[in-house]
């Protein structure tokens, strides 16, 4: 009981420290999730040396589980608040032409990797979504498509551990390698206005908190609402499936993730939610909860075979994905420029939209990249979930 009410504190503190300071080097070179797992790695490895010395006999991680997994769905829509949907429409063809392609590319490669490699992993049709969930939105869509599943929390740390570290590599080649190697198989791209409307300060917004704006505390208890809307939903499912044993969990749960990214992006519409330029702080610091909770309770049998696996996993679809969308963007004439950010939106997310269009000198199509990666946020659990049942078909 006492080291449960530890790991408690302990996630919470670390999560709005990890906030708190996210502009600092320290954090910012490995970003607030990669930072969250870090610590976590490191409270758990010497959760394990005192539970080796005989101060703590046993170790209770439901409640870390439980909180995990409420963070992540809180986290879904204060994200999904400050998204730009609503300016999809507003795109040109060739951008939202090119983000399309990444989607096919993902899709394609995932079930792929399937046929070839993945179905031999233990839940390696999950595994699978999980991967097109990332690539199409996020880390907050791998976790929502393992949710749903109910897949272990060991194999879903070390799945987001396996694309971090791979990522953190891939995202240095999209700064400084990518604009040469694709230049020599697409043309060079033509600069397009940006759209006026459009106020793009929600992802440069993350670390900045202060719970007096307008709205703040508001966007909270409506994340909360949704989060019991959607669980209220699940529970009256669970009724409907007669109470059978065991499955109260199994409906709440998914009803739970599909109800927040169905609800947060209806929100997102109306402009008093949307407006709040604290819902990716919000949302961030819940994300961080969940992946600073995992970290925490991760076990360290069988870490190396397993988590080569997944490293080659992901990082193996992540290069296949980028070179199909190359392929596709040549097919269909897509310039270099916009198939970089379009790669950055969906492998990515809109956080990492800012540096590489500055690096690419693409600043026009800041706006674009920052769209479709809230496109992302919003269908990529719905991809992720598609095609784990589809693997089940093969």
């Amino acid at each position: 009981m006492v080291l449960t009410i530890i790991d408690i504190i302990f996630v919470f503190l670390m999560s709005f420290l990890i906030l708190k300071f996210s502009r600092t080097k320290a954090v910012s070179f490995l970003g607030t999730v990669g930072t969250a797992y870090v610590i976590g790695i490191l409270y758990s490895i010497i959760v394990f040396a005192l539970r080796k010395a005989g101060i703590f006999e046993s170790r209770d991680t439901t409640a870390l589980e439980l909180l995990g997994y409420l963070g992540i769905a809180v986290g879904i829509p204060l994200l999904l608040f400050s998204s730009n949907i609503k300016y999809v429409f507003k795109l040109s063809g060739r951008v939202f032409l090119a983000y399309m392609l990444l989607i096919v590319s993902a899709v394609i490669v995932s079930i792929v990797w399937f046929l070839l490699y993945t179905r031999k992993i233990t839940d390696g049709d999950i595994l699978t979504g999980m991967a097109v969930g990332l690539y199409s939105g996020g880390t907050v869509n791998l976790n929502a498509v393992a949710g749903f599943f109910r897949l272990d929390q060991q194999t879903i740390f070390m799945a987001n551990l396996s694309d971090m570290i791979f990522g953190g590599i891939f995202y240095v080649f999209l700064l400084f390698l990518a604009k040469p190697f694709t230049g020599l198989f697409l043309k060079k791209g033509q600069k397009e206005e940006i759209l006026p409307d459009i106020e793009l300060s929600a992802e440069d917004e993350v670390g900045k908190f202060n719970i007096k704006s307008p709205g703040v505390i508001r966007n909270f208890f409506i994340s909360i609402l949704i989060v019991v809307i959607s669980a209220g939903v699940g529970f009256v499912i669970f009724l409907l499936k007669g109470q059978k044993e065991g499955t109260l969990i199994d409906c709440l749960l998914p009803a739970i993730l599909i109800g927040t990214a169905i609800l947060g992006l209806a929100a997102s519409f109306i402009p008093k939610v949307n407006s709040v330029k604290e819902n990716g702080t919000m949302g961030q610091f819940f994300v961080t909860v969940f992946c600073c909770a995992v970290a925490s309770m991760f076990d360290f049998t069988n870490f190396g075979v397993v988590t080569l696996k997944l490293f080659i996993l992901y990082s193996g679809i992540t290069v296949s994905i980028f070179l199909i969308h190359l392929l596709l963007c040549r097919l269909f004439k897509i310039d270099s420029e916009t198939m970089i950010v379009t790669s950055t939106a969906g492998i990515y997310g809109p956080a990492f939209i800012p540096g590489v269009t500055r690096a690419i000198n693409a600043e026009y199509l800041l706006a674009g990249g920052l769209i479709t990666g809230s496109l992302g946020y919003a269908i990529g659990t719905f991809l992720g979930i598609l095609v784990v049942w589809i693997c089940r078909i093969f």
